[in-house]
């Protein structure tokens, strides 16, 4: 996220505009400005409303300085502040006449470059259109629709031509690919909108009660009335237990329950315009739902705490090429069954395909067998203790020099026998390379899980969660409504499923939150009290049985469970080792297996099989489901 701070930053900047202004000027001037008969119009499509502004305000510099009469016009909705000079400016003011007549003008002679930020990019149809030059980044749908704006026949007009910024040609071709020749539409099954309703009801956020409330407040409003901003207040009310419940959620659910809840806005959305349902309930649900995205908090923003300042720019072209469309497409899919699209998650190639390519790089230097030394050498990495701690207190950037720095140590100590493998990591820096490359994140990921299944509960408080690393306040306490949750369970349950699916294994602690503080296991050994056994132990008895249950009990024989007093509060321990097998939980309510996985410092269900057998055929080769 600091990264695209830090390319927004770039982006933004006055010579950046200024390079992207000229080299736009002085390809539409001399050489496409005379297409159309002498009246090609040229569309520069901006990422945001102030990269717009940037644009315009770069190009009339441009066209000033070079004593040019061109007229340029820019086109975006409400109002842009800038943020270096403080000014609010609108498309009008920008223009000198009202928006309704952006259009118009864009048609004469007068203006031949319209500068837009999302308007004008869909449903604008305007023959004299010739030339796009591209600085926002474009994928599916909205690419095609994007770029289809030059397809208007024109008196003149048997050419067009794009200049693109920041895209690659091959996802520009991937997103027109299933839209050329043909397009094949699988049918929507309307039951997916009961589905998507019954994947809602899990989180326990929407209540039929609230749902009858607002319903009742919408009806009894007018449409004139809804419109005023002081009657809101009165139907956000509603909202608010919602709201509430939402917040209450961890940030895994929340991100999921924010899917569940656009799918079923966005299929009862679809789903209507081609059935009609006669269903008041579900229409009331719906009223409910498509409030409740607006009302609930935004996602956290990144900031970056140091100041950042270009240096070094460069516009360069990288190439000129032909997409070239073959129409064999697979037909378009409205929903996916699970909501979403692919999950890539990283560090899951197999070596196997790593030995492929280093084949492929390296004319066959590495074998098969070569394999369980490579492995043999990153467990070597991992057992060492000094490795352990400085996994931990470095960042990625910081472990990437110390494992650059002790590599030839490991590898000289572990291949002693074989010096073939040995001489060529030593002495061949790019073979080594993709060695390192392969090896460092799952040694540094690694070394993270054994050290902190070894250090004092106390070192661990307080730091930051991440793929190897959670914190949990309870097991199954509800602190915000003092009463017993077993929804909360849950949640551990699919967070050790998680590290049982990764490479590398994880570390629970139960007892303490976000913020390093320590809320002890009191209130869950309260919860789970039994005349004549030790609180420690009906608690690791009642967790153990809790995962034996939902996975299993091979894969509960790779999960540790130990109990640290600190600051007088027990911290329960929950070290998982990874699963040699694939570790799938059957949920009540739904009709598969779903499959937990590790993303950063989330855990996500997969449920698609396709997805499930994909994740499979990375992490364990060779295993089917």
């Amino acid at each position: 996220a600091a990264a695209a701070r830090n390319a927004a930053l770039v982006s933004l900047h006055d010579q950046v505009a200024a390079q992207k202004a000229r080299v736009i000027l002085d390809h539409f001037r001399p050489h496409t400005a005379a297409q159309n008969g002498g009246r090609a119009n040229a569309m520069v499509v901006c990422r945001s409303r102030l990269h717009a502004v940037r644009m315009r305000q770069a190009i009339d510099t441009y066209l000033r300085a070079q004593g040019v009469a061109l007229g340029c016009l820019v086109a975006f909705s409400g109002t842009v502040t800038d943020p270096d000079t403080g000014a609010s400016l609108t498309e009008s003011a920008m223009n000198g006449f009202p928006e309704s007549e952006t259009a118009t003008r864009f048609a004469t002679r007068d203006h031949q470059i319209l500068v837009v930020a999302e308007k004008f990019q869909t449903g604008f149809d305007q023959p004299l259109l010739h030339t796009m030059f591209v600085d926002k980044k474009l994928s599916g749908v909205n690419a095609v629709q994007t770029l289809s704006r030059l397809n208007r026949m024109a008196p003149g007009k048997d050419s067009t031509f794009i200049l693109d910024f920041v895209n690659e040609a091959d996802t520009i071709g991937a997103a027109f690919e299933p839209f050329y020749d043909a397009s094949l539409a699988i049918p929507t099954d309307p039951n997916a909108l009961f589905d998507a309703r019954r994947e809602l009801e899990n989180y326990d956020v929407i209540r039929a009660a609230d749902v009858e409330a607002l319903a009742a407040a919408w009806f009894a409003t007018s449409a004139s009335d809804r419109a005023r901003r002081e009657s809101h207040g009165s139907l956000y009310t509603h909202l608010a237990p919602a709201v509430t419940r939402f917040d209450e959620l961890d940030a895994d659910d929340q991100d999921a329950f924010r899917r569940a809840l656009d799918r079923f806005v966005s299929l009862y959305t679809f789903v209507t315009q081609i059935l009609p349902l006669a269903e008041t309930e579900l229409e009331k649900r719906y009223l409910y739902c498509r409030l409740l995205v607006l009302r609930l908090p935004a996602r956290p923003t990144v900031t970056l705490d140091v100041d950042v300042a270009l240096t070094h720019l460069r516009v360069a072209e990288t190439g000129r090429q032909a997409i070239a469309l073959d129409g064999d497409a697979d037909p378009l899919v409205a929903f996916a069954p699970d909501g979403g699209g692919s999950q890539y998650l990283p560090g899951m190639e197999p070596l196997s395909e790593v030995i492929k390519r280093f084949n492929e790089a390296f004319g066959g230097l590495i074998h098969e067998a070569d394999r369980l030394n490579i492995d043999g050498l990153g467990a070597r990495m991992v057992d060492d203790a000094l490795l352990q701690a400085q996994a931990v207190a470095n960042t990625d950037a910081g472990f990437a020099q110390v494992f650059e720095d002790r590599f030839g140590e490991f590898v000289a100590g572990h291949l002693k026998g074989n010096e073939e493998l040995l001489i060529r990591l030593l002495d061949d820096p790019d073979f080594s390379g993709v060695v390192k490359d392969y090896l460092r994140p799952w040694v540094q990921a690694r070394a993270r899980v054994r050290h902190d299944a070894v250090a004092p509960v106390a070192d661990l408080l307080g730091r930051e969660e991440d793929q190897t690393f959670e914190l949990k306040s309870t097991l199954r306490w509800d602190l915000a409504a003092s009463a017993k949750n077993k929804v909360l369970e849950q949640v551990v349950v699919k967070t050790v499923a998680a590290f049982l699916n990764s490479r590398v294994g994880g570390v629970l602690l139960i007892g303490a939150d976000d913020d390093g503080g320590v809320i002890g296991l009191d209130n869950d050994y309260v919860s789970l009290a039994k005349e004549g056994h030790a609180d420690r132990d009906r608690f690791r008895l009642h967790l153990t049985q809790l995962l034996i249950n939902a996975v299993g009990e091979a894969a509960t024989s790779q999960v540790t469970v130990a109990i640290e007093s600190v600051d007088g509060h027990d911290v329960a321990r929950v070290h998982v080792e990874p699963s040699a097998f694939p570790v799938l939980q059957q949920i009540k309510g739904t009709d598969g297996p779903t499959l937990w996985v590790r993303l950063d410092a989330g855990t996500r269900a997969v449920t698609d099989a396709a997805e499930i057998d994909r994740f499979i055929a990375t992490r364990w080769p060779g295993t089917a489901t």
